[in-house]
């Protein structure tokens, strides 16, 4: 079990970095538009779309991590005093309506993307990106956070 939470963590700190470089990305992109409408007096087109991209990549390649590093919003006025035996037994609840939830838009997330990759679905700016690359960080953000709920839960179950 201690490989399979290993190899967990692995991959949320993989998304984690992902994700910073998304941000980093996102903030170049937004520098490159400033400096060009300041000393060029022109605009590179694609700011509004790429930054929107590359936040939505930045958001759900971190939410694996996030979770792992408790960032998530947490009410624990009352979870704190309970009984250990029945804060495992909440965690438990808790964690497999997690995993129930983030698996349905999970598949939902697949079948979108997938439905831009065979339909050649492209954005309506002038860059034509195609919709299925920008929508796989989702897949990917989200399959990691189920990973990450599922290493809560075999925690959960292991912990005495």
């Amino acid at each position: 079990m201690k490989k399979i939470i290993k190899f967990f963590e692995k991959l949320l700190d993989l998304g984690a970095f992902f994700s910073s470089i998304a941000f980093i990305l996102l903030t170049g992109l937004i520098l490159v538009e400033i400096f060009s409408r300041a000393i060029f007096n022109h605009s590179t087109m694609i700011v509004d779309e790429y930054s929107g991209y590359f936040y939505l990549a930045y958001v759900f390649l971190g939410l694996g991590y996030t979770f792992k590093e408790n960032g998530h919003i947490r009410i624990t006025i009352i979870y704190s005093k309970m009984p250990k035996k029945i804060r495992k037994i909440m965690d438990f609840v808790a964690g497999s309506i997690a995993l129930a939830v983030v698996g349905f838009i999970f598949y939902r997330s697949i079948l979108l993307c997938w439905e831009s990759y065979s339909y050649d679905m492209v954005s309506e700016s002038v860059s034509e990106t195609p919709l299925y690359l920008t929508q796989i960080p989702m897949v990917v953000g989200l399959f990691i956070f189920m990973l990450s709920i599922i290493g809560f839960l075999i925690k959960v179950v292991n912990d005495k």
